[in-house]
């Protein structure tokens, strides 16, 4: 994902258009790599940009990205590794606590109960 102008001398944050552009570009490539069974770039991508915003302290496009995350487009593996990335910044990210209850309920009609209850362990 590209940097952000936020980490540029003199140069404000993205207006929200900015973010909503960059949030939808990461994740139609996601969706798009989930939907060619390439689970493991997929999960490379999760890591390698999340990691990157929060090198940038972009929060707000973190935040952004977990607002219009489709869960349903996304396999258990994956949504593990979003809530992973940003467990250390779950109580500054706004958005993380709904995207938890979104990626539990669609684990939970994927893998039942017990198995969504194991899997995120901590991640709450």
């Amino acid at each position: 994902m590209p940097a952000s102008s936020s980490n540029e001398p003199g140069v404000e944050n993205p207006p929200a258009g900015g973010e909503a552009r960059k949030s939808q570009g990461f994740l139609s490539n996601l969706y798009q790599l989930a939907d060619q069974g390439q689970e493991n770039t997929a999960m490379r991508t999760i890591y390698a940009c999340f990691h990157d915003l929060q090198l940038q302290g972009d929060l707000c496009l973190s935040d952004r990205i977990l607002e219009d995350a489709d869960e349903g487009r996304l396999s258990p593996p994956l949504l593990v590794a979003i809530l992973t990335i940003t467990a250390p910044l779950k109580d500054r990210l706004q958005q993380r606590a709904a995207f938890f209850q979104r990626a539990r309920d669609a684990i939970t009609r994927i893998r039942g109960s017990e198995t969504a209850e194991r899997v995120l362990i901590g991640l709450e």
